[in-house]
């Protein structure tokens, strides 16, 4: 199955599979110019035999949310999952697998500028063989955003504000309260009744 468009959406139980009982699994190609997003959406290959392989490819974004799931499952050896050329890999309360059950464990291949994965395993285990490999390329590159330190440190003393008492040479600093009632006898507390009510002149 091959899926090439401008943007890719799984929502609310959708699925895009291939899927056999007893041979091999068939082979997924999903595609976009700008965005794949799974939302509580499956993609998967799963076969009796040997799994298929899934490849995901954007030019922007690639996204799987509530429970959406990237699968390539199998009897045998487990298929490859690749994700590929994305700028944002976005993994929040999901899960991508190439597991297997009596053979290899597939591989899993990201390779995206950032990742971001909340709660979401990424696993290629095998039940009575040997588990895949899981391969994580995230590159982000801050040169552009960074700035040169000077090579002076500054001097800390200069860049405090003094204290009042000592502004004025040779005076005390004071704290004056103005207006009625005075202060609450402890924080978050009301005012006590005799601070509140005064005689007034007559």
């Amino acid at each position: 199955v091959t899926i090439d468009a401008g943007n890719i959406a799984l929502r609310n139980g959708g699925q895009v599979s291939v899927e056999s009982a007893s041979t091999n699994s068939g082979e997924l190609s999903l595609r976009s110019a700008n965005n794949i997003q799974l939302d509580a959406g499956t993609i998967s290959a799963r076969a009796g035999r040997d799994g298929g392989n899934v490849v995901l490819s954007a030019a922007d974004r690639i996204t799987l949310r509530n429970g959406s799931e990237i699968v390539a499952e199998a009897g045998n050896d487990g298929g490859n999952v690749t994700l590929e050329d994305a700028k944002f890999a976005i993994l929040d309360d999901s899960r991508i697998s190439a597991n297997a059950v009596r053979g290899t464990g597939g591989n899993i291949q990201i390779g995206t500028e950032v990742l971001l994965a909340n709660n979401s395993p990424i696993t290629a285990s095998s039940q009575f063989g040997a588990d895949g490999t899981v391969r994580i390329d995230a590159i982000f590159d801050l040169s552009g955003s960074l700035a040169e330190l000077d090579e002076e440190l500054l001097d800390a003393s200069a860049q405090l504000q003094p204290r009042c008492s000592v502004r004025i040479p040779g005076e005390t600093g004071s704290f004056v309260l103005v207006g009625r009632g005075g202060l609450p006898t402890l924080p978050g507390r009301y005012l006590p009744a005799h601070q509140l009510l005064q005689q007034l002149p007559e």
